[in-house]
């Protein structure tokens, strides 16, 4: 799942209006950053054909609530302010769940398991809706069409930047699917585009302002 992480960002928008965007895709995307720079130092590996892998330090069950709690104690060290660090340290765990929902990724293909609950040679789990490849990408394109009502239904543009900075982040978006073609050696490089989500999310955020539901006409 990406895009339904995505989605889980957007859709957060109202539980802490005054949290930048950016800071939300960040979190709400972490995991899988920090799988990229575990791949990338060797502590794990994908096997995209096979399925088999080795994920216990980012998508593992116990160093994803360790993730989350040590998101917190940054976040409210930062804000001075629970709700808001608690909003963002859930959209870190909100990965992991979206994920026991979601995992194994076959897409219309059997795998195994690859949640680990602790670390490796703990057992893995994970529902396997994407399994089944229409569930799959009802659930993936449902979450993110469900953030991009939320967002745009309590933010409005302040200027003519504001108009098209959110067009541009999901044109960011839609070029993701295009790191599928690169090399399996090299493909966790695309995880790390996550993190041109923080400074495109508070720009764009300069640009506009948060409206509650009942504010919008």
């Amino acid at each position: 799942m990406f895009y339904g992480h995505i989605g889980a960002a957007l859709i957060a928008k109202p539980l802490a209006p005054k949290v930048s965007v950016g800071v939300m895709l960040v979190a709400a995307t972490a995991i899988d950053t920090l799988c990229g720079i575990f791949t990338f130092a060797g502590m794990e590996w994908v096997n995209t054909t096979t399925g088999e892998s080795s994920l216990p330090w980012s998508h593992g069950l116990f160093m994803s609530i360790i993730w989350s709690l040590l998101t917190l104690g940054i976040a409210w060290l930062i804000t001075r302010n629970w709700k808001m660090s608690i909003v963002i340290a859930g959209l870190v765990f909100s990965h992991w769940v979206l994920d026991f929902i979601s995992h194994p990724m076959g897409m219309g293909k059997v795998m195994p398991k690859d949640l680990p609950l602790l670390f490796e040679g703990s057992p893995k789990v994970g529902l396997g809706l994407y399994t089944y490849l229409v569930p799959a990408l009802i659930s993936e394109f449902g979450l993110l069409l469900g953030g991009i009502y939320v967002y745009l239904r309590t933010t409005r543009p302040t200027d003519r930047t504001g108009k098209w900075a959110f067009a541009i982040l999901i044109f960011v978006l839609a070029l993701f699917p295009l790191s599928m073609f690169l090399p399996q050696k090299i493909g966790f490089i695309a995880t790390f585009i996550t993190l041109i989500f923080l400074p495109l999310g508070i720009w764009m955020e300069r640009h506009r302002e948060y409206v509650s539901f009942k504010g919008k006409d």
